[in-house]
C-alpha cells in the first residue's frame, strides 16, 4: 500500500489535482447561476401589482414585481428610529489575546445573534398588496445587497464588566476591550424587486391581500429579493455565471497542465532508467560472451562471474555486503545516495543510470562520492 502511494505521489501533482477540483466546483456554480438567470428572464413581469388578477386560473407561477415594503406590525431598529421586517442583530465582546506567535491579536466573541421576520407585503401605488413569506429565504447574496446596516462600538477597557464577560476573560487569558453590536434590516419603504411563485393567499382572502410571494418547492423556481430591477437581475445573473465560467476553465487548464507535466516527467525518468538498465544489460551480455571464448583467461574471469550475477544486479542484491557495485559487479561502490545511505553503486554505473533514484531501495535523493582511505 506504501509503494502503491508513493508510485500515485511521483505521478499525481497535488496542485494541479486541486486546480481541477476547483475549477469544477466554480463550473457547478456557473451552470448553477446560468439556470438562475435564465428562469428569471422567464419569470412573468407584473407591471402592476393589480395585474395579479389576470393571472388567477394560472395560479401558482414564476412572477417578478417591483414595489415598496410595508407592514402593519413593523419591528422598531435598536440602533436607529427606523422600522424594518427583516431584522438580524449580532453582539460581540471584542477580546485582546495573544496570537500564534505570541502577539496581542484582537478577536471578536458571539454574546447574541437574533434573526427575525414580521408580516410583510409589497405594495404599488395601485393599491394593490402582495403578501411575503419567508423572505430570509431569498438568495444569500442579493438578500445582503437589500439590506441595511448599522453598527455600534463602545470601548469598556475602563468600564465596569459583566460576570458574562469576566468569566470569559478567564476563559480566553485575554483583557476585554470593546463590546461591538451590528445590526441588520430591510426598511419599511424600501423599494425592491421580488422574484418568486405567486399564489393565492388562502389565510387571508381579503382583496388587499388576496395574492402572496413563497420560495418555490427545494430544487423548483429561484427566489430572489433585490435592489436591482429585474433587467439588472438577469445581467448580474449572467456576469456572475460567466466569471465562474470563465475561471473555471481556467483552473481547469492550469490544473490539467501541472498533472500532464508532472506525469511526464515521471515517465521520463523511468524511461531513462530503463534504457541505463538496457545499457548495463547489453555491456554485461558482450563481456560474458566474450570470456567464454576465453574461460582460461584470468583476466577475464571477473567478467564472467559478473555475467553470471547478473539477474542479481537487476534485483539489487548482490555485492552489497562485499563492497562491490551491485550493477556492474565488477568495480568497487563509491557512491552514496544520501537519504537511504546505500553505497552500492560505482561511478560509472551511477553515471549510467542517470537518475537520482537507489538501485537497492528506489528511494530518490542526492548522490554524493566518497573517497575510500
Amino acid at each position: 500500500m506504501a509503494s502503491f502511494r508513493e508510485e500515485l505521489h511521483s505521478y499525481l501533482s497535488i496542485p494541479g489535482a486541486l486546480c481541477v477540483v476547483a475549477g469544477g466546483w466554480l463550473y457547478l456554480a456557473g451552470q448553477l447561476c446560468n439556470e438562475e438567470a435564465r428562469r428569471v428572464s422567464q419569470a412573468y413581469v407584473l407591471d402592476s401589482l393589480s395585474d395579479a388578477r389576470k393571472l388567477e386560473t394560472l395560479l401558482p407561477m414564476l412572477v417578478a414585481l417591483r414595489g415598496r415594503v410595508d407592514s402593519p406590525d413593523p419591528k422598531q431598529c435598536e440602533l436607529s428610529d427606523r422600522k424594518c421586517v427583516i431584522h438580524e442583530v449580532r453582539e460581540e465582546d471584542i477580546m485582546l489575546v495573544k496570537g500564534p506567535t505570541g502577539a496581542p491579536e484582537r478577536k471578536p466573541f458571539d454574546t447574541r445573534h437574533e434573526c427575525s421576520e414580521r408580516e410583510w407585503f409589497v405594495a404599488d401605488d395601485s393599491g394593490c398588496q402582495v403578501k411575503v413569506v419567508r423572505g430570509r429565504e431569498a438568495n444569500p447574496s442579493e438578500l445582503a445587497a437589500v439590506l441595511e446596516s448599522q453598527q455600534e462600538y463602545n470601548d469598556r477597557r475602563d468600564g465596569r464588566q459583566s460576570t458574562l464577560q469576566t468569566v470569559g476573560q478567564i476563559i480566553t487569558g485575554g483583557r476585554h476591550e470593546g463590546h461591538r453590536k451590528t445590526e441588520k434590516f430591510l426598511p419599511v419603504g424600501a423599494v425592491i424587486t421580488v422574484v418568486g411563485e405567486l399564489a393565492r393567499n388562502s389565510i387571508d382572502s381579503s382583496w388587499l391581500q388576496r395574492y402572496l410571494l413563497r420560495p418555490p418547492a427545494p430544487h423548483g423556481s429561484p427566489f430572489f429579493i433585490s435592489n436591482k430591477s429585474i433587467a439588472e437581475l438577469h445581467v448580474a445573473l449572467a456576469r456572475r455565471a460567466g466569471v465562474y465560467t470563465r475561471l473555471a476553465w481556467w483552473l481547469g487548464g492550469v490544473g490539467s497542465l501541472l498533472l500532464v507535466r508532472k506525469a511526464a516527467k515521471h515517465a521520463y525518468v523511468r524511461y531513462k532508467e530503463h534504457q541505463a538498465r538496457e545499457r548495463v544489460r547489453k555491456a554485461l551480455a558482450r563481456t560474458a560472451r566474450g570470456s567464454s571464448s576465453n574461460a582460461a583467461d584470468p583476466a577475464t574471469s571477473s567478467t564472467a562471474a559478473a555475467a553470471a550475477g547478473l539477474d542479481a544486479a537487476e534485483s539489487g542484491l548482490g555485492g552489497r555486503d562485499s563492497g562491490m557495485c551491485v550493477v556492474c559487479l565488477s568495480a568497487p561502490s563509491e557512491m552514496v545516495y544520501v537519504r537511504c545511505g546505500h553505497m552500492c553503486c560505482c561511478v560509472a554505473c551511477s553515471q549510467a543510470l542517470g537518475a537520482r533514484r537507489c538501485p537497492v531501495c528506489r528511494a530518490e535523493g542526492n548522490v554524493i562520492k566518497v573517497f575510500r582511505t
